[in-house]
């Protein structure tokens, strides 16, 4: 009889040890996702070439010091989207006549493939308002950035881009 007792006991000691695992690793996965990445499946060109329709875009949440011209992930209403940070609280953002940006009347350097145009609801010169930052997309004449929806709270950035995986052909 004891040796019919310890058979039992290994399955369920099994069961109890797998189960355990994957508790573990569901809580270390949910921990993560919660405190340090933000995984978002980027819908549109907005950031096109760099970024495509279909890229899979990993954002680390913990830094929030971000540089001019880095790739963050941020919600506006009720999405998330992807573009550059390009000015900051108390910046004025301006496009002169030939697309190129300027800030604080410095034209800026960048290595985008279309010219800024002046499009959306804001009019330039624009001045960047407090805990706000001013955000571009790469596919300037097209994306949903800064120049149609305004400024973004620095709330509402949800991290910054780090990893790009394209899902789809290259």
């Amino acid at each position: 009889m004891k040796g019919k007792r310890k058979r039992l006991k290994k399955p369920v000691k099994l069961a109890l040890t797998l189960t355990g695992r994957a508790l573990l690793l569901l809580t270390v996965f949910l921990m993560v996702k919660t405190f340090l990445l933000e995984v978002h499946i980027q819908k549109g060109e907005d950031m096109y070439p760099r970024v495509r329709d279909g890229d899979l875009l990993i954002a680390e949440k913990a830094m929030h010091d971000y540089g001019r011209n880095e790739a963050v992930l941020f919600r506006h209403e009720e999405e998330i989207l992807c573009a550059r940070i390009i000015a900051f609280a108390g910046e004025t953002v301006d496009v002169n006549s030939e697309g190129g940006l300027m800030i604080n009347g410095i034209l800026q350097e960048e290595e985008i493939f279309y010219p800024t145009e002046q499009t959306g609801e804001i009019s330039f010169p624009f001045t960047v308002p407090e805990d706000c930052v001013f955000v571009l997309g790469d596919l300037r004449p097209y994306a949903a950035d800064s120049r149609s929806f305004g400024a973004m709270k620095t709330d509402d950035v949800l991290g910054r881009v780090i990893f790009v995986i394209r899902v789809r052909g290259i």
